[in-house]
């Protein structure tokens, strides 16, 4: 860019070295700046056309910003390039929502599921793209073993290895460890995590739809129908309360798939 050649122009004239050797360091050390600051602008820049709905634009700006930070030599190369692929993975996210094609939409989730990889290769302990990995697996490629061994290795603290308790979790890994959990047929631990997250998520219906659903999975008929009716009335409290029409839709939802729950449990 010829804005990034002015300034290192500039950049030397501006700071004269005594040799070579340290005018080079300079302007290599100028380059570096002046790059990470580009890859910094086109993931804002990416970042707000995907807050705006337009994950189409928002692709075009994390691909720049991608082939931008793939260009550094520096030591902070890895993170740029990792905030870009975990862009990318969010715009191809978003894009597979809207795709009514198939194949197309095939080809969006693995994209998608190809850049959270990346980014969780390199930093397991990166939090969003593990979560977003695990759930894409699991709900869209059907690999559910793969997604457990995600979401079990997300689970480990950092110092002691020890697995953490539900109620330390958050509720978006709630929720794809329910996902998960239930797609890989481990209901006796789902119920445990679960039943630990209902202690700090007393009002929380998403909480005890995956309980009454991991319950459902053990065979306990009982306090599946318990959960799952809890689950249902929190919810449509929580849509009666709500004058965000995306928010009322949500909660709705939540309540129908509850109910659903509780008829599957009469059919068994």
């Amino acid at each position: 860019m010829k804005a990034l050649a002015d300034e290192l122009a500039q950049v030397e004239v501006a700071s004269p070295a005594r040799d070579a050797k340290t005018r080079e360091m300079r302007a290599k050390a100028a380059k570096e700046s002046l790059t990470k600051r580009e890859v910094d602008t086109l993931l804002a820049i990416g970042k707000a056309y995907l807050q705006a709905n337009a994950p189409d634009v928002a692709e075009m700006w994390a691909l720049r910003a991608l082939k931008s930070a793939e260009k550094r030599s520096d030591e902070g190369r890895q993170e740029s390039v990792g905030f870009s692929q975990w862009l990318l993975g969010d715009t191809y996210t978003h894009l597979s929502m809207r795709e009514r094609d198939l194949k197309q939409r095939t080809e969006l989730i693995n994209k998608a599921i190809d850049n959270y990889k990346a980014v969780y290769e390199k930093v397991p302990t990166h939090s969003v793209a593990g979560n977003n990995l695990a759930w894409l697996l699991a709900k869209e490629r059907g690999d559910a073993d793969a997604a457990y061994a995600i979401v079990q290795r997300m689970r480990q603290s950092r110092f002691s290895q020890s697995i953490i308790g539900g109620e330390r979790l958050s509720l978006d890994f709630l929720d794809t460890l329910g996902v998960v959990y239930g797609e890989s047929k481990h209901f006796d631990e789902a119920v445990v995590v679960f039943k630990e997250a209902a202690r700090r998520y007393t009002t929380e219906p998403l909480i005890f739809l995956h309980l009454g659903k991991s319950y459902a999975g053990v065979g306990s008929q009982r306090d599946a129908a318990e959960n799952l009716n809890r689950a249902a009335r929190l919810a449509d409290e929580r849509a009666d309360r709500t004058k965000n029409l995306t928010e009322k839709a949500k909660w709705q939802a939540l309540g129908a798939e509850a109910r659903r729950e509780q008829q599957n449990l009469v059919r068994r």
